[in-house]
């Protein structure tokens, strides 16, 4: 597995990949939604994989003494670098946002540990998605379009909830230290989904993918 994670980042990663990276910089600009700051990595798996395809890394890979599986766990690696890179990169400019340049609340979320929870959620449910349905047929824009939909839809429902329910609005959608035990919990709860996530896309793509023929 080391050598095929290798592979990945010697022949599979180009330079403009890791440019994908520094978009959570736009957090930094007045009155910009953190929503929209961390969807970036839909152009990240738009230029990675249609390159897997070109080079036909996958008939490669499956001539390789190596099992189906695991072919499936290194294309769900490159998703997940790309999404915790995403995150881990964005947190230090939300740091810079909230507490140096003190910004004030923003039009949608503000970026705190809910939101970061409910990020995870939603890539949760994009991984599912885009795997479940890709490793049927390995065709990328009906995979592609599915999980962004899938995407936008639930993102656009936690922001209603969020605005519209007063409720969640005051204890998520604020820096008040008397409800950080609430924001923790959201975060600790979309960490546990998008562990769950990432197992369940795992297995179903296995499954798929298993069946086709290459």
């Amino acid at each position: 597995m080391k050598q095929l994670i290798k592979k990945e980042f010697l022949l599979g990663w180009k330079w403009y990949n890791y440019i994908f990276f520094l978009f959570p910089v736009l957090l930094l600009i007045p009155n910009y939604p953190a929503f929209t700051g961390m969807i970036y990595i839909f152009f990240f798996v738009t230029t990675l994989f249609p390159t897997f395809l070109t080079n036909n890394d996958f008939k490669f890979m499956t001539g390789l003494p190596i099992k189906r599986n695991d072919i499936v766990a290194v294309r769900l690696f490159d998703v997940l670098f790309g999404q915790l890179g995403t995150i881990l990169v964005a947190i230090p400019f939300m740091c810079i946002k909230v507490f140096a340049m003190k910004m004030g609340p923003s039009p949608l979320m503000d970026p705190n540990f809910a939101f970061i929870g409910m990020m995870m959620t939603a890539y949760a449910l994009f991984d599912v998605v885009f795997f479940s349905t890709y490793f049927k047929e390995l065709k990328l824009p009906i995979s592609m379009l599915l999980s962004i939909l899938s995407f936008m839809a639930f993102t656009a429902l936690l922001e209603t909830l969020v605005q519209v329910i007063p409720p969640f609005r005051a204890v998520l959608d604020t820096f008040d230290l008397r409800y950080i035990g609430w924001r923790l919990m959201v975060l600790f709860v979309g960490i546990a989904i998008y562990v769950g996530g990432i197992i369940l896309s795992f297995r179903l793509a296995c499954k798929r993918f298993s069946r086709y023929n290459m």
